[in-house]
Protein backbone atom coordinates (compact mmCIF):
# COMPACT_ATOMS: atom_id res chain seq x y z
CA UNK A 1 0.00 0.00 0.00
CA UNK A 2 3.10 2.23 0.02
CA UNK A 3 2.37 3.67 3.47
CA UNK A 4 5.73 3.12 5.19
CA UNK A 5 9.45 3.04 4.38
CA UNK A 6 11.39 0.48 6.40
CA UNK A 7 15.10 -0.12 6.74
CA UNK A 8 17.16 -3.06 7.98
CA UNK A 9 17.15 -1.51 11.45
CA UNK A 10 14.10 -0.71 13.63
CA UNK A 11 13.57 2.77 12.12
CA UNK A 12 10.26 3.02 10.27
CA UNK A 13 9.26 6.21 8.47
CA UNK A 14 5.91 7.11 6.96
CA UNK A 15 5.82 7.93 3.28
CA UNK A 16 4.01 11.08 2.16
CA UNK A 17 0.94 8.92 1.44
CA UNK A 18 1.29 7.37 4.91
CA UNK A 19 1.40 10.83 6.49
CA UNK A 20 -1.73 11.85 4.55
CA UNK A 21 -3.66 8.77 5.68
CA UNK A 22 -2.52 9.29 9.27
CA UNK A 23 -3.72 12.90 9.17
CA UNK A 24 -7.11 11.75 7.85
CA UNK A 25 -7.44 9.14 10.60
CA UNK A 26 -6.66 11.71 13.29
CA UNK A 27 -8.41 14.70 11.68
CA UNK A 28 -11.92 13.35 11.18
CA UNK A 29 -12.75 12.24 14.75
CA UNK A 30 -11.17 15.40 16.18
CA UNK A 31 -13.18 17.61 13.83
CA UNK A 32 -16.39 15.82 14.77
CA UNK A 33 -15.57 16.01 18.49
CA UNK A 34 -14.86 19.73 18.21
CA UNK A 35 -18.20 20.26 16.45
CA UNK A 36 -20.05 18.25 19.10
CA UNK A 37 -18.46 20.20 21.96
CA UNK A 38 -18.51 23.71 20.47
CA UNK A 39 -21.78 23.69 18.53
CA UNK A 40 -23.87 20.92 20.07
CA UNK A 41 -22.84 21.54 23.71
CA UNK A 42 -21.71 17.99 24.47
CA UNK A 43 -19.21 17.43 27.26
CA UNK A 44 -15.72 16.50 26.07
CA UNK A 45 -15.81 13.21 27.98
CA UNK A 46 -18.88 11.99 26.06
CA UNK A 47 -17.94 12.73 22.44
CA UNK A 48 -15.31 10.07 21.64
CA UNK A 49 -17.71 7.21 20.99
CA UNK A 50 -20.18 9.43 19.16
CA UNK A 51 -17.44 10.90 16.97
CA UNK A 52 -16.27 7.40 16.01
CA UNK A 53 -19.78 6.41 14.95
CA UNK A 54 -20.33 9.60 12.95
CA UNK A 55 -16.93 9.27 11.26
CA UNK A 56 -17.85 5.89 9.78
CA UNK A 57 -21.30 6.93 8.64
CA UNK A 58 -20.68 10.50 7.43
CA UNK A 59 -20.39 11.33 3.75
CA UNK A 60 -17.02 12.71 2.54
CA UNK A 61 -18.74 16.02 1.75
CA UNK A 62 -19.48 16.38 5.49
CA UNK A 63 -15.79 16.91 6.13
Amino acid sequence: MELIDSQAYPTILLTSMGREKTAEIIYKPRLIALFLVKKMNFNLDEVHEIAEEIEHSAHAKFF
